[in-house]
């Protein structure tokens, strides 16, 4: 099915059948096939020794247990064994990469709009380099580069105040114009095209073969990875270790990380615990043999349309599209956070809903026209992870002695290998390598609801470059107030100093609060 005919198909559909609102036989998936995870210990008549189902020697005392197999908890094994902690182990309830890692679309990209997670993204790229020569593993490493276009001025404004900031890291970034960015991309309309970020050393890679490698990696640093071992309890101990419950015995632990994607609230209310955390739908399409991507010397560079909101690579002879869906219309699967996920859920995907996505497939038929005879031979539909602000939550958490958490990762590959040695340094070195506050777990508290949760993540979900917050000059010193008062009134300590830190550090107006001072020296001297 070419994307002209869906697009051509959709509309005689919804001529003829109005009010049916999904595409069910455009596509149809490819998937793995599934496979079926007990969802809790069973009778010890029925239970056969741990090494016979795992195929080595169970251990029941570790320094560190990490809880979840995707590439975050992988990485973070691999990290700490490597750093010389002795007895990490790693439990996976099902297999390596069940969740979301198996079906990412693999982005990696040196540029973030923040300047603290560059230095993750930086590392993350930099470990990927050289993982393959490390472990033996083939990872399916691609770097050809990286363009996010700029249709209107407004984004070029926004491209060249990231410029300004690009001697923070030591990797190249360039403002391009049209001519360059069309040299670049040959398959461009360009007639939109005002600018671009150019990023090289941007790319993908094959998340399943990072995990692996990760896994060689931890494994011949001295870690154990224990699957199919589903955690089923977690017991504090008066001396603040941990009885880690699983089918094949009990371990204890010195400290526990809770590193389990979409099953982040399960294991959090094993402690009495409700992570702000939802599921979200996340499509993208794949097609077939393009001619004229074939013919090409070199692999395209990834494109990210900032505004037609999707991201487009190479994917061998072929294209593969994703949206960043308009909060109006990306799917969060809140019947996950009521009812729980379903016990079996590992590698399976969602039925794939075209309708909700058009909107993007025409931006990118538009920008890239070779789309448009482009044969669709997958639709992707499966579960990430949003927390509030789109932002994962990283570090120990409040209240729970030697209870970490790597959770809510809505791009989990970029951040995998940075995240893994940043945990790893603050766990073994006892401080933070560098400031990460925007991640800190504990800028959320009970008052983030499940409500709360799923309208901040819809409107979070703005695309890469986040939200920016236009006023007057002179009302600046009543909204630096308004903001650090805010929550005051519902008794929220510190909630204004989130959002601040948010300001400054993820938005990188660092010296926000010192300039508004300086311009207005009577200004917030009560906080």
């Amino acid at each position: 099915m070419r994307l002209q005919h869906v697009r051509l198909l959709l509309q005689k559909r919804d001529h003829l059948l109005p009010g049916r609102g999904r595409v069910h036989a455009v596509v149809t998936c490819v998937r793995e096939p599934r496979r079926t995870v007990s969802t809790g210990p069973k009778k010890e008549s029925n239970v056969k020794s741990a090494s016979s189902i795992l195929g080595k020697r169970w251990k029941d005392t570790a320094e560190t247990v990490i809880i979840g197999g995707g590439c975050v908890g992988v990485s973070l094994a691999y990290h700490l064994a490597k750093a010389g902690m002795k007895d990490v182990v790693l439990l996976e309830k099902s297999e390596l990469t069940a969740g979301s890692t198996w079906h990412a679309a693999g982005l990696t990209t040196y540029f973030h709009p923040g300047i603290n997670l560059k230095k993750i993204h930086y590392y993350s790229i930099k470990l990927y380099e050289v993982l393959e020569e490390e472990t033996g593993q083939a990872v399916g490493f691609h770097q050809p580069g990286s363009i996010r276009i700029a249709s209107t001025p407004t984004r070029v404004d926004e491209l060249r105040y990231q410029m300004t900031r690009g001697r923070w890291h030591p990797n190249p970034q360039y403002l391009i114009g049209p001519e360059k960015v069309k040299e670049l991309f040959p398959l461009l309309n360009i007639d939109k095209v005002l600018a671009g970020l150019h990023n090289p050393g941007d790319g993908h890679i094959d998340p399943y073969s990072l995990t692996m490698a990760l896994a060689s990696g931890a494994r011949k640093y001295g870690a154990q990875l224990y699957f199919p071992a589903q955690v089923t309890n977690l017991t504090p101990r008066p001396d603040g270790t941990w009885n880690v419950g699983t089918p094949h015995g009990t371990i204890h632990a010195k400290r526990i990380v809770n590193a389990t994607g979409f099953w982040a609230r399960e294991v959090g209310k094993l402690l009495g615990l409700d992570h702000p955390l939802i599921p979200v739908h996340h499509q993208y399409v794949v097609t077939g043999t393009v001619p004229e991507v074939k013919a090409l010397k070199t692999e395209l560079p990834v494109i990210r349309d900032l505004e037609g909101s999707y991201y487009l690579r190479q994917e061998r002879d072929g294209l593969l599209f994703g949206p960043y869906e308009s909060q109006e219309k990306m799917k969060l699967q809140d019947s996950w956070v009521t009812h729980g996920v379903p016990p079996g859920f590992g590698k399976e995907l969602f039925e794939s809903d075209l309708d909700r996505i058009m909107q993007h497939v025409e931006a990118a038929m538009d920008m890239v026209p070779v789309l448009r005879n482009a044969d669709i031979i997958n639709i992707v539909s499966g579960p990430i992870t949003y927390s509030p602000d789109l932002l994962p939550m990283v570090g120990p958490h409040q209240g729970v002695q030697n209870y970490w958490v790597a959770i809510g990762f809505g791009y989990g590959i970029i951040h995998a290998g940075g995240i893994g040695k940043f945990l790893s340094d603050w766990i073994i070195g006892k401080e933070p390598p560098f400031d990460l506050i925007e991640l800190d777990p504990n800028r959320y508290g009970k008052w983030t609801t499940t409500k709360y949760t799923a309208l901040k993540a819809r409107e979070s979900a703005l695309g890469e470059l986040g939200w920016e917050l236009f006023h007057k000059r002179q009302d600046t010193s009543v909204l630096y107030n308004k903001i650090m008062q805010a929550g005051d009134e519902e008794g929220i300590d510190n909630f204004g100093t989130y959002a601040m830190n948010a300001l400054r550090l993820e938005k990188a107006f660092r010296g926000w609060g010192a300039e508004v001072r300086y311009m207005y020296p009577g200004l917030g001297k009560t906080h």
